[in-house]
């Protein structure tokens, strides 16, 4: 009857308004599409209001049943940052609040993951792999952000990676280039597993990775301790990118790479090595002597030259 659904109506709205206020800076806003599938199993495929705003530790719920924690800032736009954080800091930084800071002041939806393995996700640090972060992060992006499409030619979303970041969106950009519409890189460390780690490990610590499958490595010159596993060496040595040479990388989006001289952890010519790589014209090295600077101008650039507005290399 009428009155039903008018009953049943005035229950969801309220159920709707309890969970908009339970989620803190979030409003409502009705949409005509029907194919929005909440990742955090609380929207049902068939609703057509989608929230807008902040979602804290939002969950994406992965076919092999492990689970992404995630952050998410919704605006009606139709661009997207990505950020990809270092093994050590995960979704939560002063990075990632620069990043965040952008995107609320230049209207672009944003996106940000734990590592499997790593905060609030699921899964066994001994499981975590380059293969397997790529996955989840090409999975996020396809359930997530499906109709976000505002990169020259359709492609999806500008990716702001540090460290480890840095190489997961090579593989991403090599596999789903219609996912990686730019890329900032912040004290990139491709193949690092190999070129940084294993060659200056002594032979008794690779023996002891190798047969009990992890130890903690101390590693640079800030007293800094990593988890290094047998799975994370094995599976690097399937995805090394930087071994190819000049243009060997079939990446040709606007790219720019921060890196500091400074740097204990990763020399800047990993970065310099990944510009040789990348086909891309439109990739610019900044290095500054002390720090890695705020990713602000490097980011403003990436999204307009991907939008293909800006008319200079860089300004």
């Amino acid at each position: 009857s009428r009155f039903n659904d008018a009953n049943n109506f005035m229950k969801s709205s309220i159920a709707l308004l309890l969970l908009t206020i339970g989620m803190g800076e979030c409003f409502v806003q009705n949409i005509p599409s029907t194919s929005y599938v909440g990742t955090d199993r609380m929207l049902a495929s068939s609703s057509k209001t989608m929230l807008f705003g902040w979602q804290r530790n939002k969950k994406l719920y992965l076919d092999d049943g492990h689970k992404l924690a995630y952050d998410m800032y919704s605006i009606n736009s139709n661009d997207l940052v990505v950020y990809l954080p270092n093994l050590a800091d995960g979704r939560f930084s002063t990075t990632s609040n620069n990043v965040e800071d952008w995107c609320e002041r230049n209207k672009s939806n944003y996106i940000c993951a734990d590592w499997f393995g790593r905060g609030g996700s699921s899964g066994k640090l001994m499981d975590a792999t380059l293969t397997r972060w790529t996955n989840d992060i090409i999975a996020l992006l396809d359930y997530a952000a499906p109709s976000v499409r505002g990169g020259a030619g359709g492609t999806k979303a500008v990716f702001v990676g540090n460290g480890v970041g840095v190489w997961v969106t090579v593989l991403v950009a090599l596999k789903r280039p219609d996912l990686v519409r730019g890329i900032v890189g912040l004290g990139g460390d491709p193949d690092f597993t190999e070129d940084l780690l294993w060659k200056n490990l002594p032979e008794e610590t690779k023996d002891k990775i190798m047969t009990e499958g992890f130890m903690e490595v101390p590693w640079g010159g800030k007293s800094a301790v990593y988890p290094i596993t047998s799975s994370l060496i094995e599976d690097g040595r399937k995805n090394l990118v930087l071994r190819g040479g000049r243009d060997s990388l079939d990446i040709t989006c606007p790219i720019r790479l921060l890196h500091s001289l400074d740097d204990e952890e990763v020399p800047p010519t990993t970065s310099l090595k990944l510009a040789e790589c990348v086909k891309s014209d439109n990739c610019v090295i900044f290095m500054n002597k002390f720090g890695v600077s705020t990713p602000y101008r490097a980011l403003t650039q990436v999204m307009d030259f991907s939008k293909g507005i800006a008319t200079e290399h860089f300004s």
